[in-house]
């Protein structure tokens, strides 16, 4: 009796594991035939991947409002109070704002430097700059995708030519390019709040093509002048978040070392692009020097901007969009362009006049505030008199600083920290005191107050844990192309991004690295105890320490001007090529600057004595590849077992 019921359990279980197999053969094959039959085998495969992926949808259809307590289900009147509230929301910030304190500019130009003309393009500058944008098929209100202007171009370069140099040289920005269609996109909250929405724009292409050559012309006069602010790291080329954190952390720890206690004040604008007041940024532009035509067609950019919002409506049978009717904007650069970015640089450039440059590091409407001092009451009172200048520019300038969202931290060693005569500082705008944190996102990043990035490592292992998921129920049934793919967007990414600043530290690499493994056996489907290292190689993938090793390195090389040249001495010794960095702090060699000028002396010669910056970058990476470093300690053994220098400090 006992052997029959073990045979049916066994003939049970054989059953139970072919109908499994069975599924998923029919699942494999059901995705392979819809990303074949399909004619975008790229975006369909995409699809794919995103339906396994843990997201909510943004996109909402028969969205709902509260009006007085009641829901307003009618898509014509929930698509009027969208675009009533999108218009309008920089003017009652402005209305909110006290008027006591306005702004008077001296339009005396910054230098003897002055862009008074934009220069005429011709056909292949204008191709090439078409070529730059990518094939979207969104529309604005004028039907036309990018995708199709791109199909059309050779039959229609001439007309856009000579409508961009009429535009630019006449200095008259297009009536019929300055209506924006927009597409309201759930943030967080209620649903039925109008306010929880974020406005999408999409503008007509004939107007992004204008505005890029425009913007061009106008980015170039002020880079070149060096008109705007060294710390500014948004919309420019060679700045970025990653610099932006990596020197905010280099800054702060030379201060640590120094024995000084950091205070960021990490502050909050209230819809800051749309409260941008026309008048006083065209003041701006004149003092930086905009004239004539260039003036004025910044000018007419900026006037008679209009807007209607579309919701989206479905019914049994089909999803149509409702329109509103056209508004006009008051205020604000126009969102989802290519000059508005620009524009809102120039608009909080001179933030400079109220704060020091070397106490801000600014991100588009991001600003962050440092102070620093070896006494905690004088750095209280410094912190107190920075925040308090900019709280007074914000509203000089008709923004509207939050001091409710607005938050600070101290940033200082743990000896410092735990000591008796240490204290919280009491840091307020006006009556309102600030809230003291912890720890405080910064671009993406979770920073403490030690700076031990616990908390952001905790936050990368989530997105980690997300993103394994995924690759190993697509691993069931995708080819390694596409899981390769996945593998660097919800993965690598989420490495790569920080791994400059908290890499320098072996257990956070080992930590990492073990999440990495098992992502490369969850694609691969390998046992949970096989060995990777020459998957990885196999495969090109850079592990989690050569990883580090690559953007540390990058790093260094780009900045060898600044980095590598103020830290040799130039007497022709036998260790001419060592460095020197003093410092007192062990949490100093962590920094991307100290511990990236140690990895980079010990890379091979053959490659730091390439000066291309991307043919530097993809030996060192092959090089990586080749070698597949599992901790640096490898790295070092293998580049330096002999070391000539002494990569401590003397």
């Amino acid at each position: 009796m006992e052997v029959k019921q073990n045979t049916g359990k066994y003939n049970y279980n054989l059953a139970l594991k072919d109908y499994r197999q069975s599924i998923l053969q029919a699942k494999a094959d059901w995705y392979k035939n819809r990303i074949l039959d399909s004619d975008n085998k790229a975006k369909e495969s995409w699809n794919i991947v995103n339906e396994w992926r843990v997201s909510n949808n943004n996109q909402h259809k028969n969205i709902s409002l509260v009006v007085e307590g009641n829901l307003e289900r009618n898509p014509k009147k929930t698509s009027e109070m969208f675009n009533t509230y999108f218009c309008n929301v920089g003017v009652e910030i402005h209305n909110s704002l006290s008027s006591l304190n306005r702004l008077s500019i001296q339009t005396a130009p910054v230098g003897d430097s002055c862009f008074s003309q934009f220069k005429q393009i011709d056909e292949l500058s204008l191709s090439t700059i078409l070529s730059g944008f990518k094939g979207k098929t969104s529309s604005g209100i004028d039907g036309i995708s990018m995708k199709v202007l791109k199909a059309c171009q050779s039959n229609l370069m001439k007309p856009l030519v000579h409508l961009v140099n009429v535009s630019i040289m006449g200095g008259t920005f297009p009536e019929g390019c300055k209506i924006a269609k927009v597409r309201p996109l759930f943030k967080k909250g209620s649903e039925g709040e109008v306010c929880n929405y974020r406005p999408i724009s999409l503008l007509p292409v004939v107007s992004k093509l204008i505005e890029k050559v425009a913007c061009d012309q106008l980015t170039h006069y002020l880079e070149a002048n060096n008109l705007l602010c060294g710390r500014q790291y948004g919309f420019r080329k060679k700045k970025s978040t990653k610099l932006a954190l990596i020197d905010f952390v280099n800054d702060c720890i030379e201060a640590m070392d120094a024995g000084e206690t950091v205070l960021g004040c990490f502050t909050d604008l209230s819809k800051a692009f749309d409260c941008v007041d026309p008048n006083l940024l065209l003041q701006k532009l004149a003092k930086l020097g905009i004239r004539a035509t260039v003036l004025g067609w910044i000018k007419s950019y900026l006037s008679n901007r209009m807007q209607i919002t579309e919701v989206l409506h479905e019914t049994k049978f089909k999803i149509k969009s409702v329109l509103s009717r056209p508004k006009n904007i008051p205020c604000g650069v126009p969102q989802g362009s290519i000059l508005g970015p620009l524009l809102f640089l120039v608009y909080i450039n001179d933030i400079t006049e109220k704060i020091p440059e070397s106490n801000l590091f600014v991100f588009a409407d991001d600003t962050t505030i440092i102070s620093r001092d070896r006494c905690i009451n004088l750095l209280e009172i410094d912190a107190n008199i920075k925040i308090n200048e900019a709280a007074q520019f914000f509203s000089e300038n008709k923004l509207k600083l939050n001091p409710e969202k607005t938050q600070y931290v101290c940033l200082q060693t743990h000896q410092r920290a735990n000591s008796k005569f240490s204290r919280t500082p009491n840091i307020s705008i006006g009556d309102v005191e600030l809230e003291s944190v912890s720890s405080v996102d910064f671009l993406g990043v979770r920073l403490d107050g030690g700076l031990s990035w616990g908390e952001q490592l905790d936050r990368i292992e989530c997105k980690l844990a997300r993103g394994i998921f995924v690759l190993k129920n697509l691993a069931k049934f995708q080819n390694l192309d596409l899981l390769l793919s996945v593998y660097y967007c919800l993965l690598q990414s989420h490495i790569s991004y920080s791994i400059i600043l908290w890499g320098a530290t072996e257990s956070n690499l080992k930590r990492i690295f073990t999440w990495q493994k098992k992502a490369l056996r969850g694609l691969l489907r390998l046992p949970r105890s096989s060995h990777c290292k020459d998957h990885f190689i196999r495969l090109g993938l850079l592990t989690v320490p050569c990883l580090y090793i690559l953007e540390v390195s990058v790093y260094i090389k780009s900045n060898s001007n600044t980095l590598l040249h103020n830290n040799q001495h130039n007497y022709n010794t036998r260790f001419k090529n060592n460095f020197a960095v003093y410092h007192s702090l062990s949490l100093f060699e962590k920094t991307p600057k100290y511990a990236g000028l140690k990895i980079f002396k010990a890379l091979p010669s053959y490659i730091t004595e390439i000066h291309s910056i991307n043919r530097f970058k993809l030996a060192l990476k092959n090089f990586l590849i080749e070698k597949c470093f599992y901790n640096l300690g490898e790295f070092y053994d293998f580049c330096c077992p002999n070391p000539r220098f002494s990569p401590s400090p003397t």
